[in-house]
């Protein structure tokens, strides 16, 4: 039977009209979803003995649909934006495999080749693509498909003998049975099973001396991957390991041999493994990374790249053993050859700064040279402004220097004190130095050393300043160091309630612009701070009771004030909700755009942590939330969490507890929360019986709400019976029965499902019982022919459908009689 193949060829075509649109999310989704039916249908296709070869005609067709389709593909994936939806990138992954798929089955079944071996590597070739690009889009299951195709087309390939002549062909054969194993390598590694990568490599190592320079490039730029996710996760051993075989691959070819992407690629390996040399720390790795630079400084000389790693070296070194001489002279290089840039700009200038505290003579010396030979000529003004300000700083510390070693000059005790790099105002003059250069190391360990006179009215003065200073220029990172500070100097009794006020007002403005940033890491800090702040006023209403005068009898608080912090303690639990809110939200959106997989199922891990505090403070304070907009807007905001709550869960596999999730959601009655919902499970790679109960479950909550889209719940029961169908029958024929319940209710109430979608539910239900016919299996047959023309009663078209297909069935052979 060849009607799935023509199926597919339709689908195909559609598919390419719509490709080159404007798709909405939706839509996408949709066609994702009937692009991974039509291949699993070509996969059956192609598995079955017993359908024979395509006729001529139809191969053809395929074929060229296939090429059609594939070529579309390439097109829009090179014009598709960087930052374009991730969902189309998607999409055309999966429509090329089925490309892929349908130009294969095409060009196997529809005539015989004269020359096989010319046939398979064509084929190969495309297998590799399509696997390469499935592993780039973290299509695993995907990914393992096309490479199985590959692993076929290969031994093809070998039972092929090539001709004792044909060089071209012989390396031909060697390049792809190298980029196979590469592939396989990275596939292993995506699924986190390093023993088979290890047994892969083992592979690629037998063909090391016939690999080319292509060959060469492509398997160590999966190996260098490797490495560098390794030592993302810590692990410096075992990344080293990885990274110092991509060198050894690459480094077999000669350089002239190598593209300027492949030169690029070797310097990044040799990078990435004195970086890992360094932190495995022994005293062997060190000379290995040592050795690496001299070798790699010997063939391109004294480039910036070279002295970066030498400056690492030297940096390893243990504080007794620093070469401070080597450390300038690297540096004084540097700034020879600056190349006016910002980051190398901003580079320096840490750097000159870590001199300073070792030698301020040589940093000073090091700073006039970028100054005058480079700074001043580039005319921007924000360099120039930080270099004064900071030889201004060295000039303060090298006077205060010279006081401390020159003991004859007893006369200038004043001075000496008040230039005592722990003297109060020599501390406030550095934060504010601090604030010019933009430089939040020093302002931060300024606060440090004034935090530690907080508990004179002096040092509270001061950070309260330093509070002032940092805002008034927006510098966040010094107030948040500034206002902890403060909070920890609110132990104390001895915090007046005009500075207790004042605080507490700076503090809540402060949240309020971290919120702002919607950050994760905002909105961590800003439920450290709404807590500590909390706390406050709990201290401040019991310091109005207990003692609500002060000792010459004036008022504590006024009495706006302590409405104030009434309002204001209400407000700080809706704060904590909202810092929850964004936390989650931040955390999400960073998750699905993470490429390593142990940080995206950390981010998710983390994400369901604040859905859960969320959820349960929204529980513990709804009673209390008067304001009807402001309870609608905490469960408009329930709903988008139970959505990031789902996604995770689907991400992290936690495939049991997707229905605890549905569940919860029935105060939050909102149809686009279960779409969302649906949209996910669809997506997503959750086994047979996990995805029929969740999105049954789904269905049932969209169908109690009152008002409810029939057009989307119709096409979620279709995408849904086309993701069970073939992998559990007695869900799939369960979903059929709440299809003609929800159409037979429907019709009841007159609110008809449409009728397109309920005639494709038809149609595919008869055709998997005449798929039963075919095998001779009669009670499925019956079964599922019988549930096809019992929906077909809720069509729409007085009948019509139901008794064509009572026509067909009556005419089927069942042990010699008709049906």
């Amino acid at each position: 039977m060849f009607s799935n193949i023509v199926v597919d060829a339709e689908f195909a075509a559609m598919l390419q009209s719509k490709l080159s649109d404007a798709l909405d999310a939706q839509t996408i989704d949709l066609l994702l979803a009937d692009t991974s039916h039509h291949i699993q249908l070509i996969h059956n296709a192609a598995q079955s003995g017993s359908t024979g070869p395509l006729p001529q005609k139809l191969a053809k067709q395929v074929e060229r649909q296939g090429r059609d389709l594939w070529n579309l593909c390439i097109r829009l994936r090179r014009e598709l934006d960087a930052s374009g939806p991730i969902q189309k990138s998607r999409l055309l992954v999966k429509a090329r495999s089925l490309a892929f798929y349908m130009l294969e089955h095409g060009r196997s079944a529809g005539r015989a080749k004269e020359d096989e071996g010319t046939e398979a590597m064509y084929l190969m070739n495309m297998a590799l693509a399509l696997g390469k690009l499935c592993v780039r889009d973290a299509d695993l299951d995907s990914a393992r498909t096309a490479l199985q195709k590959a692993a076929e087309l290969m031994e093809r390939l070998k039972a092929v003998p090539p001709g004792t002549s044909d060089l071209r062909a012989q390396k031909e054969r060697t390049r792809l049975d190298a980029e196979y194993l590469a592939m396989r390598t990275a596939l292993s590694w995506k699924e986190d099973r390093l023993d088979v990568a290890e047994h892969m490599f083992g592979k690629i190592d037998a063909l090391r001396p016939n690999l080319d320079s292509i060959s060469a490039e492509i398997i160590a730029d999966t190996l260098q991957h490797i490495g560098f996710d390794l030592a993302s996760k810590g692990d410096h051993g075992m990344a080293v390991k990885w990274l110092k075989r991509a060198y050894d691959i690459i480094n077999h070819q000669a350089l002239d041999q190598l593209s300027a992407k492949g030169l690029e690629l070797r310097l990044a390996i040799c990078q990435g493994l004195v970086r890992g040399l360094l932190d495995v720390g022994s005293h062997v790795c060190v000379q290995e990374a040592q050795d690496l630079v001299e070798y790699i400084e010997s063939e391109i000389g004294d480039k910036p790249l070279v002295l970066h790693w030498r400056l690492e070296l030297l940096q390893w070194a243990p504080g007794e053993a620093f070469d401070v001489d080597a450390y300038s002279s690297i540096l004084h290089r540097m700034v020879r050859s600056f190349d006016y840039s910002d980051a190398s700009f901003y580079f320096l200038l840490h750097h000159i700064r870590s001199l300073g505290e070792r030698s301020p003579r040589l940093a000073r010396g090091l700073l006039d040279e970028l100054l005058l030979q480079h700074v001043v000529s580039s005319k921007k003004s924000e360099w120039i402004g930080k270099v004064v300000v900071r030889r201004l700083w060295m000039v303060t510390t090298g006077t205060a220097d010279l006081i401390y070693d020159a003991d004859e000059i007893e006369p200038l005790t004043d001075l000496h004190n008040l230039l005592d790099r722990d003297h109060i105002l020599t501390r406030y003059l550095t934060f504010k130095v601090s604030l010019v250069d933009w430089d939040h190391d020093l302002g931060c360990e300024s606060i440090k050393h004034l935090s530690k006179l907080s508990d004179s009215s002096q040092g509270r003065d001061v950070l309260y300043a330093c509070i002032r200073e940092a805002q008034q220029v927006g510098d966040k990172l010094c107030t948040l160091a500034a206002l902890q500070a403060i909070i920890d100097s609110w132990k104390s009794e001895q915090v007046s309630p005009s500075n207790l006020t004042s605080i507490l007002r700076c503090s809540i403005r402060l949240i309020h612009k971290i919120e702002e940033e919607g950050s994760a890491d905002a909105g961590s800090q800003s439920i450290t701070y709404a807590d500590d702040i909390c706390k406050l006023f709990e201290k401040a209403a019991e310091r109005a009771n207990q003692e609500p005068k002060d000792d010459d009898g004036n008022i504590l608080f006024t009495i706006s004030e302590l409405h104030w912090f009434r309002k204001n303690a209400y407000n700080m639990a809706l704060m904590a909700l909202r810092c929850h809110f964004v936390i989650a939200a931040a955390l999400v959106s960073l998750a699905r755009t993470e490429d390593r997989v142990e940080e995206q199922l950390q981010y998710y891990l983390e994400a369901r942590h604040h859905v859960k505090d969320f959820d349960a403070t929204l529980e513990k304070t709804s009673d209390g939330i008067q304001d009807e907009n402001i309870r609608a807007d905490l469960i408009a905001k329930l709903s988008t969490l139970f959505v990031f709550d789902f996604e995770a869960a689907t991400v992290l596999k936690i495939w049991d507890g997707l229905n605890e999730i549905v569940r919860k959601t029935k105060m939050c009655r909102d149809e686009g929360m279960y779409k969302a919902m649906g949209d996910c499970m669809l997506r997503s790679r959750a086994p047979g019986k996990a995805l029929f109960s969740t999105m049954r479950l789904i269905i049932n909550e969209m169908y109690e709400l009152k008002q409810f889209d029939y057009e989307k719940l119709a096409k979620y029961i279709r995408c849904m019976f086309q993701a069970i169908l073939g992998l559990d029958d007695t869900c799939a024929l369960q979903l059929v029965d709440q299809a003609i319940q929800i159409a037979r209710e429907g019709n009841e109430t007159g609110t008809q499902l449409p009728s397109a979608e309920l005639e494709w539910l038809v149609a595919t239900t008869f055709n998997h019982a005449i798929d039963y016919y075919a095998r001779g299996e009669e009670e499925p047959c019956h079964r599922w022919a019988l549930k096809a023309m019992h929906l077909a009663e809720y069509v729409g078209d007085g009948g019509l459908l139901r008794d064509t297909l009572q026509d067909k069935f009556a005419k089927l052979q069942f042990d010699g009689l008709k049906a």
